[in-house]
Parts: C-alpha cells; structure tokens; sequence
C-alpha cells in the first residue's frame, strides 16, 4: 500500500507544480500509456502516461490504483476505444512490452497472449515505443486556441483522420495502434503485430455506455522476451484495467473481484404447494432466495428460504414447499 500511495501521490505533484499550456508529456521508454480515442468521427485522442510498467507489475495482488481521466471529455465515453501498452526496446538482447487484452465478459479474464520470437516481439515494441513521438512535440499538442490543458502526465492530441501521420511533425494514437483494415469501429492490433491468440490491445465501449450501468474491463499481460527463450509461453498475467460509465479508470493488480448484477426472476410456477422460482445468475455468484407470507413484513426483515445455489452463467430455479395462501419472494445475489 505504501507502493500505491508513494507513486500516485508524486505523479500528482509534478501535474500540479509543472502543467502548463504546452507541456510535454515527459515520456520514458517503458512507461505505460493509456491511450483513448473515439471510433466515430474524432477530434482529438487521449495519452495518459501511467508510469513505469515495472512499478504496475511489482504491486501486490489486490492493490487498486487511479488512472488520471481528467481530459476523457475530449474524447468521451461511449464509442471510445481504450488501451494500455508499454514496451522496453533492447533488441538484439531483448524486446520486453506490456499489454492489455479486452475481455468480452467482464468477470472473465482473457486467455494470455503467447510471447513471439525476438524478431516479432521487435515489431510491436517499436509501435509502442513509436506512439508518443508527438509528446516531444508541444507544437503538436493540443492547439495553443483552446484550453491549456496538457500536462506532463496527460496529452490531448490532434487526430489526424485516425491512418495519416499528424499534420505537424508526429503521428496520432491510432496511426500506431490501427489494425490492418484501417477502420476507426474496429479495435487496434498495433498495426497488425499483436500478439496471439486474440491479436486484439483495445476494448470498445458501447454506444450505451454511459447510461448502461456496467464497466468494462481490459486485461494487463507481461510480455519479457529474451533471446528466443520465451518464445510461444503464455504472457504473465498482471491485473486489469477497468473503465467505469462516469469515466473513471483504475488499475487493480491481481485476479478480478466477481461483478454479480442484480438477478432477474425468469418466471414462477405453483403445483400443489410446491412453488419454483427461476432466475437468472452469472457463473460464481451466490444466490439465495427470500420470502415471505405478509407485505408488512419490512423487506430487509424476510428470512432465507433453504440453501443458496452458485450461479452458472445460465438460469437457475430454487424450490419452495408452502401451504400459505399467497407468498411473496425475491432472490438476492452476492
């Protein structure tokens, strides 16, 4: 926790004692950039320098960083596409990066990206280390006619129709991040040379973001490459990033702590006195049912009925046994 606490708090008192207009994201290879831009028609994209990868991967299990997201309102949240990568240029000796894989459920982690050869590794860190060209550039920055914004953690940037180099001297986000096909909706392969299985470093929100009430969730992989020792063993699985609908990220170390949703009751059938309940669950949550005979019995004060079940990920029922007249019931889930 003194890890967490030293770091973050540091990070924060160079933005406050050195921003300025034109600031310079001070840029250091292996650092990790948090990169945003919108899969829509954009205007500007997001770099938030994180801090050394090596200080993300020494956290222990459970630690839960903030991710400064304080320009994202010039991007947005919903239609945005996210990633994190960091990449340690060394070759012949080594090509070490870091990145992150999206999931599409958001309580179950990603299969690990496999480590390449040496020379594949090459590719991908010289994108990663290649994105923040333009941080060393202030005229590139966000343009002098706007709020002074950038900082040296955080950068807006011009777009430069997400394919081109930059109108100025770098190149924008998504010129290193873009897939093969060149299409702003589609997620980022780092020009095709992401690792597999999955190829994939950006997770896209949905157009419903902001109002859909549910996170998503990026896993963060180690990828260390050392001559040809590693080639073709699974990345080391480090943690992940989450980004919240109010546009708040962090960063936890570690395996995921379950997200179970509120359950919906799927239907309700009575034979004799045996009444089920169906309901609906996600795969490790604990589900208990709830009852009672009288409305006037406060909510909070209702007992469990029998057991609690764990979820499956696929509707699931509990059976009550009851001769009262009329029952009332509701499934709680944890």
């Amino acid at each position: 926790m003194l890890l967490k606490n030293t770091f973050w708090s540091c990070a924060a008192l160079v933005v406050a004692l050195t921003g300025t207009a034109n600031a310079q994201l001070v840029y250091t290879s292996g650092d990790v950039l948090v990169c945003f831009r919108s899969t829509g028609t954009p205007k500007y994209d997001v770099i938030v320098d994180a801090g050394p990868a090596t200080t993300l991967a020494s956290l222990p299990a459970g630690n839960t960083v903030p991710i400064d997201t304080s320009l994202l309102p010039y991007v947005g949240t919903n239609n945005v596409a996210w990633s994190a990568s960091a990449a340690y240029e060394n070759y012949p000796a080594s090509d070490d990066t870091w990145l992150t894989k999206p999931r599409t459920t958001l309580n179950n982690q990603t299969i690990p990206f496999n480590i390449g050869s040496l020379s594949y590794m090459k590719n991908i860190a010289g994108d990663i280390d290649g994105n923040p060209s333009l941080a060393y550039d202030p005229v590139n920055s966000f343009p002098s006619s706007d709020l002074p914004v950038n900082n040296f953690t955080n950068l807006v940037e011009v777009e430069a129709n997400h394919t081109t180099a930059n109108q100025v001297t770098g190149d924008c986000y998504f010129f290193w991040v873009e897939n093969s096909s060149g299409v702003a909706s589609d997620p980022g392969t780092f020009r095709g040379d992401a690792p597999q299985p999955g190829g994939i470093v950006e997770q896209i929100t949905p157009s419903n973001f902001t109002s859909a009430g549910k996170p998503v969730r990026a896993d963060f992989y180690q990828l260390l490459q050392t001559g040809s020792t590693a080639s073709g063993t699974p990345a080391t699985y480090l943690g992940y990033f989450e980004l919240s609908t109010n546009g708040v990220m962090t960063y936890t170390s570690g395996p995921s702590a379950l997200v179970v949703p509120a359950p919906a009751i799927t239907s309700f059938t009575r034979s004799g006195t045996t009444n089920v309940i169906t309901f609906t669950t996600v795969s490790g949550g604990t589900y208990s049912l709830i009852g009672s005979a009288s409305l006037a019995i406060p909510v909070a004060s209702w007992p469990q009925i029998g057991s609690s079940v764990t979820g499956t990920g696929l509707p699931l029922s509990i059976t009550n046994v009851s001769t009262d007249a009329l029952d009332y019931y509701r499934i709680s889930a944890h």
